[in-house]
C-alpha cells in the first residue's frame, strides 16, 4: 500500500558562496537539489537564510550593514536589498518568518559578554516593496549566564 505524505521539509545551507536547498519528503526515499554560485560582494559573510513566498532572504554576519538581501528561487541573484532602520548589526546569526514576519537572530555571543541580544521582528511586505523598514526589537537575556567576560 503506497504511503502518502502530507509534509515537505526545505533545508538550506552553504559552502563559501555556493548555496545548497534541499527538499525532503517524509517516509520517502526521494530528494532533489538544486545549487547556484552567489557571486555578490554584497553577502560576503552570509549567516542567516530564509525560503518565504517564493523568494529567499539572506543577511550577513556581525560588522556588516543592518540589511536583508532578496534573491529570486530559480537563479539565486539578488533582487532587491531593505535596509533595516533603528538596528545595528551586533552578530547577526539566522533568520526565521511566520508568513507575516521576517525575524533577525541579533543573538552572536562568540566572547560571551552581551547583554544586548535580540530578535528583530520585521514585516514581510515591508522588506519585499522598500528601501528600509522598522524592526520590533524583542530583547531577552540568557538567565544562567553568568560569565560576561
Amino acid at each position: 500500500m503506497p504511503f502518502f505524505l502530507e509534509k515537505n521539509f526545505f533545508s538550506f545551507f552553504s559552502i563559501g558562496n555556493i548555496f545548497w536547498a534541499s527538499q525532503f519528503l517524509i517516509a520517502q526515499s526521494y530528494s532533489y537539489q538544486t545549487k547556484w554560485n552567489l557571486s555578490s560582494e554584497k553577502l560576503r559573510e552570509c549567516s542567516g537564510l530564509e525560503l518565504d513566498r517564493e523568494k529567499l532572504f539572506y543577511i550577513n554576519d556581525s560588522k556588516n550593514e543592518a540589511r536583508v538581501y532578496v534573491s529570486d528561487t530559480i537563479s539565486g541573484k539578488i533582487i532587491h536589498s531593505t535596509a533595516i532602520l533603528g538596528a545595528v548589526n551586533h552578530d547577526w546569526e539566522d533568520l526565521a518568518s511566520d508568513g507575516e514576519f521576517l525575524y533577525i537572530g541579533d543573538f552572536g555571543n562568540n566572547n560571551g559578554n552581551r547583554t544586548n541580544l535580540a530578535v528583530l521582528k520585521v514585516n514581510l511586505n515591508c522588506i519585499l516593496t522598500q528601501i528600509s523598514c522598522p524592526a520590533e526589537h524583542i530583547f531577552f537575556e540568557c538567565v544562567d549566564q553568568k560569565d560576561f567576560h
